[in-house]
């Protein structure tokens, strides 16, 4: 399904970010964790929305 590779890739490019954001040096610490904060915080939500793509309970099975 063309949403849950979407799902995929975003979680992906998300895992890469978070990881270059740890290993920036001179960066604002306060800035960087906040915006690592929001990523996790992301790509938790999208494996969530993959999960409900996976088991049928994801809102577009109910639109309609």
């Amino acid at each position: 399904m063309r949403l849950r590779q979407a799902i995929n890739e975003k979680i992906s490019m998300y895992d890469r970010i978070i990881f270059a954001l740890s290993g920036v040096p001179g960066a604002d610490a306060d800035e960087v964790a906040a915006m690592a904060d929001f990523l996790v915080e992301e790509r938790q939500r999208l494996r969530t929305e993959a999960k409900e793509l996976d088991d049928g309970t994801h809102w577009v099975f109910r639109a309609g």
